[in-house]
């Protein structure tokens, strides 16, 4: 990946003014819909992020990101370790020489002996738990590594090879727009015939890395006519930030979703839009609020979560509400996305890779 330094300010394209002109067109976007904004999005994402890079950041519109259930499996199991563990134990106070207990102090002693006892053994089991789950996982990633190098070269080639098995409890998230970066390396010709023709139909590459650190969330824009009347500009105003606080919710969810499964990113860039009108943040992991997993997936997928600590969620909110306005394909807007961009190859080029060795 490039240094920030290296890349040019971003400038808004004729192919983006073309796709702006479009959303706001009657003809093209005549009932105000969230999808009507999408071509100027992609677009600009797609010439901000892939231009004059090597390693590419795609722009990936509605692309689910999927949680297995051995990763549900894993998460809800840490969330149960984590929420059972008994507090460090602490020495109990030297008794004065002789100093008899009384019946009532030693019912209570004893009490507390046996909760200990039990809080251990819950401890030891819930630690076995975990273990279980984490075993789980592991099988998961190696049967994803071996679906990419399998002996058989038409199963490396199907859609129904073991990789790509339905997954019945996995959680499901849907971002309008994903940054999705992706190393490859290049391997050198198979000396198993079985592999030559999968090592072939993939380029002769193969990937070692991907992570997603951007996320977009569009909302609609606000309309400016009402059935009878004209709205007025400070309602205008207030609903562009309503909807502007409805994307950020949902990205909350998103995000606290896409950290619990990459445990090694460290922090996301996000961005929320309502019509051709956006702003953005970055958030450190510490930011990102975290749900509870320790309840069932079809609860999980209502995306309405529990979060643990609800503060930490209105903290994320507001922090992107305090988030100056842009609106898309403005001069200020070029500099503000230029800043964006270079925020998120900041995180592309500090993520941990799949590999030392120099990708494609």
């Amino acid at each position: 990946m490039p240094k920030v330094k290296a890349l040019r300010p971003h400038k808004t394209s004729l192919r983006t003014q073309l796709a702006i002109s479009a959303g706001l067109s009657h003809d093209y976007n005549p009932r105000n819909l969230e999808e009507g904004y999408y071509l100027a999005y992609h677009t600009v994402l797609t010439e901000l992020f892939d231009a004059q890079l090597r390693d590419q950041i795609f722009t990936r519109s509605r692309t689910t990101i999927s949680v297995s259930s051995a990763e549900l499996e894993r998460l809800r199991l840490a969330h149960l370790y984590a929420s059972h563990v008994p507090a460090p134990e602490q020495e109990e106070p030297a008794q004065p020489d002789g100093k008899q207990l009384t019946r009532t102090e030693q019912l209570m002693k004893n009490r507390e002996k046996t909760l200990k006892a039990s809080e251990q053994k819950a401890k030891q089991e819930l630690t076995i738990l975990l273990a279980k789950g984490q075993e789980a996982y592991d099988k998961l990633v190696k049967v994803r590594h071996d679906a990419e190098d399998p002996k058989d070269a038409l199963e490396n080639t199907s859609f129904t090879s073991q990789g790509t098995v339905a997954d019945g409890g996995s959680l499901n998230i849907v971002p309008d727009f994903t940054g999705y970066h992706l190393v490859a390396l290049k391997e050198l010709k198979p000396t198993n015939k079985d592999r030559l023709y999968a090592w072939k139909v993939r380029n002769k590459l193969r990937i070692i890395h991907e992570c997603s650190p951007f996320f977009l969330e569009n909302k609609t824009s606000p309309t400016r006519h009402k059935p009878n009347y004209i709205v007025q500009r400070n309602i205008w105003d207030q609903d562009l930030e309503d909807l502007l606080t409805e994307a950020a919710e949902d990205l909350m969810f998103y995000c606290c979703v896409y950290l619990a499964k990459d445990l090694s990113a460290k922090s996301v860039v996000v961005m929320v839009a309502s019509g051709f009108h956006w702003r953005w943040v970055q958030f450190s992991r510490d930011e990102i609020p975290e749900m509870e997993f320790d309840v069932s997936v079809e609860e999980l997928r209502k995306r309405n979560p529990a979060w643990k600590v609800k503060a930490v969620f209105d903290a994320a909110v507001r922090k992107l509400a305090n988030a100056k306005i842009f609106v898309l394909g403005t001069e200020a807007s070029d500099r503000e996305l230029t800043a964006m961009r270079d925020a998120t190859i900041s995180i592309v080029n500090n993520h941990k890779k799949g590999s030392g060795r120099p990708g494609y």
